[in-house]
């Protein structure tokens, strides 16, 4: 099964694949295509099309998100409300509208009070941003978890503390590299799953689009899905 678009629909093709042994292979053409640039893939036609030709397969991991599958990452914090202003704003560049949106949700933000429960215990704190990665790549671009392997059998879980504002954006820039994990105010730990809940409304969002209200459960599925790769 091909999927010709963005994050958004190649999750939403995965949904479609997963369970049914058949494989799935990716060509990106949305705005984003944060799954295939982390998968190496080409962009031109004639390397695409002999990838789906002479590809080899590989195996990955899913994340199912309150029943939903997700292939990429699943967000809740600065980045799953600055995702719903991109979404509104279409018209706009990739490149741009990314960039300006997480930007104008920090002026106006504040740190929820996250909850966090793992099979290691439950922790509370105030978080700017908490990312559920499978693929750690989003935003058109951030390497936002650099440590995040799709065949690994886990998840990784990063944090962002409750920081200044302009220590969060310094972040965004960091990101482009996954320098930004060296901030005291950055924690990642592995788990196979992972509650999540906050002290008020905050959009949960995974590859670029909403996915549920809180509270979440996340879990991973190990090697369930094979994708063409070059």
């Amino acid at each position: 099964v091909v999927a010709v678009g963005g994050d958004g629909l190649v999750r939403d093709v995965a949904a479609g694949v997963y369970g049914t042994g058949a494989g799935m292979a990716i060509v990106p053409a949305g705005r984003g295509n944060d799954l295939a640039r982390g998968l190496d893939l080409p962009t031109g036609a004639e390397d695409l099309a002999a990838m789906l030709v002479r590809g080899a397969t590989r195996t990955v991991d899913v994340l199912d998100a309150a029943g939903h599958i997700v292939l990429g990452n699943v967000y809740v914090g600065v980045d799953s409300v600055a995702t719903e202003a991109i979404n509104r704003n279409r018209w706009l560049p990739g490149h741009l509208v990314y960039r300006l949106a997480p930007l104008g949700v920090i002026l106006r933000w504040s740190a929820p009070e996250f909850t966090l429960t793992t099979d290691t215990g439950t922790t509370t704190a105030r978080r700017h941003q908490v990312v559920v990665a499978n693929s750690g790549r989003y935003g058109h671009g951030l390497h936002i978890v650099p440590s995040a392997r799709l065949d690994s059998g886990t998840l990784e879980v990063l944090t962002v503390a409750d920081a200044p504002r302009h220590r969060i954006i310094r972040f965004l820039g960091q990101a482009r590299t996954g320098t930004h994990v060296h901030s005291d105010a950055v924690t990642v730990r592995t788990a196979t799953g992972i509650t999540l809940d906050a002290d008020r409304a905050v959009p949960v969002h995974a590859d670029g689009d909403y996915l549920c209200e809180l509270p979440v459960t996340i879990r991973v599925r190990p090697a369930a899905l094979d994708l063409v790769v070059p």
